[in-house]
């Protein structure tokens, strides 16, 4: 069964480099029952990029884009009448409470940690810890 500290000592060993950067878009039901679960996974992966890593997961919101495949496949066929009244029942996207579709856990415990920061993007932000500075061009809000 994995735990934080086996976690953090595969990642080492794959070279994930110490104060580096890492991009993580990772499925926790298959890494098995990890006790703690996401959080777990989270604490594992930041031990393993020690205190001056960065952690960078996908938060996409695709139910909040215009122009987003599964908006496209949502509204095909409508009429206008049909599309605005969609329109009006689309909750806006705003970066901090507004929660990522289908990232997963391991994501949304990211996107939820205290300090992290999300980019502005609704269809494909990103969300990190320590990650402000290096995603500043991606609209960090």
């Amino acid at each position: 069964m994995p735990t934080e500290a086996s976690i953090a000592a595969d990642l080492r060993s794959l070279g994930c480099p110490e104060a580096g950067t890492l991009l993580v878009h990772a499925s926790l039901a298959s890494m098995g029952a990890v006790p703690g679960g996401a959080p777990t996974v989270v604490r594992a992966l930041l031990a393993a990029l020690g205190p001056d890593g960065t952690l960078v997961v996908p938060s996409f919101t695709a139910g909040n884009s215009l122009t987003s495949p599964m908006y496209v496949s949502r509204t095909r066929g409508m009429t206008d009448r049909q599309l605005r009244a969609y329109h009006d029942t689309m909750e806006p996207f705003r970066t901090l409470p507004t929660p990522s579709q289908g990232m997963g856990r391991i994501a949304e415990e990211v996107r939820c940690t205290r300090g992290a920061r999300r980019s502005g993007h609704p269809q494909t932000s990103h969300s990190g810890e320590r990650a402000s500075a290096l995603c500043g061009a991606l609209s960090w809000v």
